[in-house]
C-alpha cells in the first residue's frame, strides 16, 4: 500500500470525526451504535414441501424465537420484511428424511398396536371359555361314568357337545394362528423402526447441527426439525448467531452447541448477549481499520527500505 493510500485514509478518518461535530445527535446515533441497536431485517427465502409446514408456521416459529431474545435485551432485534437480507430457509437432508420415516414407522406400529391388543384381549377370553366349557364337559362325563354310563339322551348330548368344543377348538387355533403372524409382523415393523432410529442416530453423530447460519450471505438453514419447541431453539441459536453471539458452554444454554427443546435464555447467553450489545459498531470497524493501517504501514515501510 502507498503513502498516499495511508494519507487517504487518515483523512477519511478525520472527516468522519469533523461530520460527526457537525452533524450532532445523527453522528451521536451513529457513534453510538451497537451490535443490538441494529434491527435485522428478515425474509423466507426456500421452503422443502417435504417438512410439511406452511410459510405463515414457519414466520410464526420465527417470530417466537426473535421474541424471546427481544424479551431478553428489552430492545427490537428483528422485523420480518418480504425483501429482508437475513433469509430463512428449510433444507430437506437425510435427517429430516429419517425422522419422517421414524414417525410413520412409530404412527404404524401405534395404529397395529391399537388393532392386535383387543384381538389378543379377545382370543384369551374365548380361550377361557373354552376352558370352563371342557373342565365342565369333563366332569360330567366323569360323573355319568362312575354312575355305569349315561341315559341315551344325556350320552347324545355330552357327544353333540363334545363336537362343537372340537370346532370350537379349531377355530381358536385358527384364530392363533393369525395373530402369531400378525404378532410377527409387529414384531418386523418394531425392527424396521429400531433399524431406522439406528441409521438416524449415526447420522446425527456426523451432523449433529440441525441449523446453520452463514455470515457471508446472510443466510440461515434449517435442516431438520422433530417438535415445535425443538424449532424455536435451533431458530433462536441461528438467529443468536446472526446477532454476533457464540456458542457457550452451559447444556441448558440457547447457544450451547447442541440442539434442545429449552427455548428461553440461559443466564450464560443472556451474559453473552450483553457482551454483544456493548460492542460499539463504529468503533470496532475503527479499530479494524487502524490496525489494518498500522500493518499496511509496517509492509510499505519495510518494502521502502528493501
Amino acid at each position: 500500500m502507498t503513502s498516499g493510500k495511508i494519507i487517504g485514509w487518515l483523512i477519511f478518518i478525520i472527516s468522519a470525526g469533523i461530520a460527526g461535530i457537525i452533524l450532532g445527535p445523527k453522528a451521536y446515533a451513529l457513534v453510538t451504535r451497537t451490535k443490538c441497536s441494529e434491527v435485522r431485517k428478515y425474509s423466507v427465502n426456500s421452503m422443502d414441501v417435504r417438512f410439511n409446514m406452511n410459510r405463515e408456521e414457519l414466520l410464526s416459529y420465527i417470530g417466537t424465537a426473535a421474541q424471546n431474545w427481544e424479551n431478553a435485551v428489552g430492545m427490537d432485534l428483528f422485523e420480518y420484511d418480504p425483501e429482508g437480507e437475513l433469509d430463512f430457509n428449510l433444507v430437506f437432508d437425510e435427517r429430516q428424511e429419517l425422522s419422517s420415516e421414524i414417525g410413520n414407522l412409530e404412527g404404524d406400529l401405534d395404529s397395529k398396536k391399537e388393532n392386535l391388543v383387543p384381538q389378543i384381549e379377545e382370543y384369551e377370553r374365548l380361550v377361557a371359555v373354552y376352558k370352563k366349557k371342557a373342565a365342565d364337559l369333563n366332569s360330567e362325563i366323569l360323573f355319568y361314568n362312575n354312575q355305569g354310563g349315561a341315559p341315551e339322551e344325556k350320552f347324545n348330548e355330552i357327544i353333540t357337545r363334545q363336537k362343537e368344543l372340537e370346532s370350537e377348538a379349531q377355530s381358536l387355533n385358527d384364530l392363533a394362528s393369525r395373530l402369531n403372524q400378525s404378532t410377527e409382523d409387529y414384531n418386523v415393523e418394531v425392527g424396521k423402526l429400531n433399524s431406522t432410529v439406528k441409521n438416524f442416530n449415526t447420522t446425527l453423530n456426523y451432523k449433529p447441527e440441525q441449523g446453520i447460519y452463514s455470515e457471508g450471505d446472510q443466510r440461515i438453514e434449517i435442516y431438520f426439525t422433530t417438535d415445535k419447541e425443538e424449532l424455536v431453539h435451533t431458530l433462536m441459536h441461528e438467529m443468536g448467531h446472526a446477532i454476533g453471539l457464540d456458542h457457550t458452554e452451559g447444556t441448558s444454554d440457547i447457544m450451547f452447541t447442541y440442539t434442545s427443546e429449552i427455548t428461553e435464555p440461559s443466564e450464560n447467553d443472556l451474559s453473552e448477549l450483553k457482551r454483544v450489545c456493548a460492542e460499539n459498531v463504529l468503533l470496532d470497524r475503527y479499530k479494524r481499520n487502524i490496525d489494518y493501517l498500522k500493518q499496511m504501514f509496517v509492509e510499505n515501510k519495510t518494502t521502502i527500505a528493501s
